[in-house]
């Protein structure tokens, strides 16, 4: 009898937690052969079996210092912590692509000369660090890269942002 998706994905779920320490005890809880586990489980590390072990630690501390009402405040203080980060990471990956066209387009316009007057060269890199500055908590580096060895006319040839 061939396995399902849903029953496979477990499998492999469980196996990656580490929930069972060996193949033959997974294989023994979802009645399929030792062999069967074997194959599925081929090449996959259990590296989620931390993940439950720093989760189980947290729980058993919690709940053995703290009252109920405490417990609750940390769970629900939990949730909303995570749900601010899941936000804050979509926030930065939009901020990172507005950032790589907006820096895209600046250097194909220094490469195709629109850009003459330093000023205009150095607005747009005041912009994009202020983009940066949104998009990472690490401080921005604006490098401009330009071609001159003198005081002559400024040259920009192109304009990079690093993160220290």
């Amino acid at each position: 009898m061939a396995l399902t998706t849903n029953k496979r994905n477990k499998i492999i779920a469980e196996w990656k937690a580490g929930i069972y320490p060996s193949m033959a005890q997974l294989a023994k809880v979802h009645k399929v052969s030792a062999k069967t586990i074997s194959r599925i489980t081929k090449d996959i590390s259990q590296d989620n079996a931390y993940l439950l072990e720093v989760q189980t630690a947290l729980e058993i501390e919690k709940r053995s210092l703290k009252s109920p009402i405490e417990v609750a405040v940390i769970d629900r203080e939990v949730i909303k912590r995570t749900k601010q980060a899941q936000i804050d990471g979509k926030i930065q990956i939009k901020s990172r692509k507005i950032l790589n066209k907006f820096l895209s387009n600046m250097n194909k316009g220094i490469e195709q000369g629109d850009y003459q007057d330093p000023e205009e060269i150095l607005t747009g890199a005041k912009a994009i660090e202020t983009i940066v500055k949104v998009v990472t908590p690490k401080e921005p580096t604006s490098i401009i890269n330009n071609s001159n060895s003198n005081a002559q006319q400024t040259n920009i040839q192109e304009i990079e942002v690093k993160f220290e």
